[in-house]
């Protein structure tokens, strides 16, 4: 597993967790997003998350699509709690976003990747 994908798996799974507990549905998105990148959904079973330096998300190179996934995430249960909320805001300071992002999504459906991409352009920071 490339570097960059962990790094996302990580991040998703600790905020998959930091509401307290780790829903069926959030499990599933995980799995889904493994299965994009052509790996066996079995990974989450072995594996324990190691904690993500938000600093280091710039080196991402598709950051509106590893928000499309936090996003996705953070409303995979159909409950947003607040430490979810703040949290995906931090992650979209450090990917220079706007944090109204997480507020216009958490309010809104969230689109398929290229829409959502293409919406991104709004949430910039100069």
């Amino acid at each position: 597993m490339n570097r960059l994908l962990l790094k996302k798996i990580n991040l998703l799974l600790h905020l998959a967790k930091v509401d307290g507990k780790f829903d069926h549905s959030e499990k599933q998105l995980l799995v889904n997003v493994l299965k994009e990148s052509g790996l066996d959904g079995s990974f989450l079973e072995s594996h324990e998350a190691e904690a993500v330096k938000l600093d280091t998300l710039a080196e991402i190179p598709d950051k509106s699509e590893l928000f499309y996934w936090v996003m996705k995430m953070i409303k995979a249960d159909n409950i947003l709690h607040a430490d979810e909320v703040a949290y995906a805001k931090t992650v979209a300071l450090k990917l220079n976003l706007k944090p109204e992002v997480v507020d216009y999504y958490s309010q809104n459906e969230v689109p398929d990747l290229p829409s959502f991409t293409q919406n991104m352009k709004q949430f910039r920071l100069s």
